[in-house]
Formats: C-alpha cells, structure tokens, sequence
C-alpha cells in the first residue's frame, strides 16, 4: 500500500497553479477545532468583495487519525468536505487555514480539498510549514510557494496563481489577524 506521503508526493502533480475563474463573487472560509469526540467544523460563505455573510453549515466529525503536521487533510478532510456537502449556497473559492503548496511536499490541505472539490482554494496559516519568507515572498527547495503579510502566510491550493492568491487575501482583510471569511468561520465554530 502506498504511503501517504507518496501519495501527496503523486497527487501534487496535479495541482493546477493557474486561476480557473474570471469573477469571484463568493469566498468559503472553514475553521476546525478538536474536540473530545474528533472534530468540529464550520464553514461559512461571504460575499466578494463585501464580505457579507450568505451562509454556513457545521459537522461534528468523529475522527481517530492523529494530528500530524503535513498530514492534516487526512484528520480533518472529512468533516470539511461534509460541511461544504451541506451549504445551500456553494462558494466560488475557498480559504482553508493550512497549507497549500507551502508544504514539504507542495500539497497541503488546502491543494488537497481543491483537487477533491474541482474548486480554487487558497490555504492561509499563522505559520509556514517550511520554506524561507524573503522581501515577503515564501520560498522552498528553489521555488516560491507563498507570501508573507504581515502575520499571516499565504500559498495558492488550487486553481489560483500565486499573484492572485496574495490579491484576494489582501481583499478580505477586514482588521482581524486572518481574512474575514476566515475570521468568521472561527467565530461561528466557538459559538457553537
């Protein structure tokens, strides 16, 4: 059986770092947290560029796979996927807090869940899984794989070219650490 890093390692050949849209109107933004029994996720949809809240759903997940940095899709890919099942108004793009090529094997979650889905993703973290931030430009074994803005880290999933990903990113900031679909996905899930 093939292991699951060779498996990222096979699957990262097909991400498409290109963007496959010509207007955005809507952005996703999921959050996860652990819980006792596995995983709680939430995920919401906004308008774009104005951020207004259109939907969001929730799944409660049971999971035994361990956190595992690199890994993570493998842990809360299945809840994510149940909770974009579950939206009545589907999203043009979504923002994941993980990875995207940003990874030691240039497929995090966020190229994960876009590759599943067929759907432009962009994978935001608080800190990069690996490669070097220079003059705000993330690079990793000789290539770039993200940007750096102020705290956060950004890196393409999905259909989204590297330009493109630092410009929405930039566009849903609304004052918080995190872009707003992002912000709000959070605050939905700790309510609950």
């Amino acid at each position: 059986m093939m292991n699951l890093a060779q498996k990222q390692i096979l699957l990262s050949k097909d991400v498409i770092l290109e963007d496959s849209f010509r207007k955005i109107e809507s952005i996703g933004g999921i959050s996860n947290i652990s819980t006792e029994n596995g995983i709680l996720c939430s995920f919401v949809v906004c308008s774009y560029p104005e951020m207004k809240l259109i939907d969001k759903s929730v799944v409660e997940f049971r999971t035994s796979f361990p956190y595992i940095p690199g890994f993570l899709v493998f842990r809360e890919g299945p809840p994510i996927i149940l909770a974009y099942e579950k939206l009545k108004k589907r999203s043009d793009l979504i923002m994941i807090k993980a990875s995207g090529i940003c990874h030691p094997r240039f497929f995090g979650m966020a190229s994960h869940i876009g590759l599943l889905l067929q759907k432009p993703t962009i994978g935001i973290t608080e800190k990069a899984l690996c490669g070097e931030a220079k003059n705000g430009k993330i690079f990793y074994r000789g290539r770039q794989v993200g940007w750096k803005l102020k705290n956060i880290y950004i890196s393409p999933g999905y259909k989204v070219s590297l330009e493109s990903s630092l410009e929405i990113a930039k566009n849903c900031m609304r004052g918080h650490k995190l872009p707003e679909p992002l912000y709000l996905a959070h605050q939905y899930v700790k309510q609950i």
